[in-house]
């Protein structure tokens, strides 16, 4: 039924660094997306967007969709 109950102690101590490490990256990426987004307001703009917003939209659309492909990877070994 759980997939944990049958592991091993060094089995289960790598799949709960690997829980740890997944969430520590999402962390860190949505707090540097905050940073800059937020606080050096980025995220927003009045009227039409300028070339700093674009800008950060669109790395963190792919910054998104590579920590999402790491994940994956990490996730997949």
């Amino acid at each position: 039924m759980y997939k944990f109950l049958d592991m091993t102690d060094e089995e289960l101590k790598i799949f709960l660094i690997k829980i740890m490490q997944s969430v520590y990256t999402v962390l860190l990426w949505l707090l540097v997306c905050m940073l800059f987004g937020v606080y050096k307001k980025y995220a927003f703009f009045t009227g039409s967007p300028g070339w700093q917003n674009i800008l950060f939209y669109g790395l963190f659309i792919l910054s998104g969709i590579a920590i999402y492909l790491h994940l994956r990877k990490k996730w997949k070994r």
